[in-house]
């Protein structure tokens, strides 16, 4: 009866530790990808200043700025605007950053952060006109590798 409940026992503790371990390998980095797939559908129903047009959401979770061992998870939209970037940002009242896409998208890389990466400029060779919307937020988990 006793080695039963022993084999029972060590069954259920090797269970427990690979649950564990998957938990600490996939749970936190699949927590934090549905984070911020509700963050870019969020950001992708933002209200536009006439003469916008969103032409893309993104989202990137991991370490953003390279030091410490942490996650955050930044959310952007690649916009295609007349106004100025100026103007945006009295619209936007600094509920975001913003930045002016390049002019030269050949020889320059056309993002402040190099995790950022929009599919609907790959390609092109002009930025006119283009705006990076973004901000930071904070992941749901600090348990994901990518903070490493």
């Amino acid at each position: 009866m006793a080695k039963k409940g022993l084999k029972i026992f060590g069954r259920t503790l090797l269970w427990a530790l690979l649950l564990g371990v998957c938990y600490l390998l996939f749970g936190g980095a699949l927590m934090n990808d549905f984070r911020a797939s509700q963050i870019e559908k969020e950001l992708s129903q933002v209200e536009l200043p006439v003469d916008t047009e969103l032409i893309e959401v993104t989202s990137f979770v991991g370490n953003t700025s390279g030091t410490g061992n942490h996650v955050e998870i930044w959310a952007g939209a690649l916009l295609h605007s007349a106004l100025s970037a100026e103007e945006l940002r009295t619209y936007f009242d600094s509920h975001f950053d913003i930045f002016a896409v390049p002019h030269d998208l050949v020889g320059q890389y056309p993002y402040f952060k190099n995790f950022v990466d929009f599919q609907a400029l790959n390609g092109a060779s002009n930025g006119d006109g283009y705006f990076v919307i973004g901000s930071y937020y904070d992941a749901f988990t600090q348990i994901d590798l990518r903070g490493s």
